[in-house]
């Protein structure tokens, strides 16, 4: 639950220990929507299962995130990129599976 401006990070349990999950946010406001952020999102929701991440990874749908250019809005904790569908796997490869120390 969030109060004020106070933000509590969820927490997942792996193999018994508690570890910070990693919110990965995808724009739904409709510059990214048209540029393809529904299949972006569909994307990362199988790799995240393909992967095992679901214990891991937070996967949530964002207003606009005012980074309207060169494609969809992608957040990764505190970093915001662009990414379309066609990269999108790629792009998961490259930021969450690292990012998260997973080599599956």
């Amino acid at each position: 639950m969030n109060c004020c401006m106070c933000t509590i990070k969820r927490r997942g349990v792996v193999k018994g220990i508690v570890i910070d999950m990693l919110e990965i946010g995808v724009c739904i406001g409709s510059s990214c929507h048209i540029r393809g952020s529904y299949n972006v999102l569909q994307s990362f929701q199988q790799l995240i299962e393909e992967n095992k991440l679901h214990d891991m990874c937070e996967l949530k749908a964002k207003l606009c995130m005012r980074n309207c250019h060169d494609g969809v809005s992608v957040s990764v904790g505190d970093e915001v990129f662009n990414v379309s569908p066609e990269t999108a796997r790629e792009f998961f490869r490259n930021k969450i599976i690292t990012k998260k120390g997973n080599t599956t």
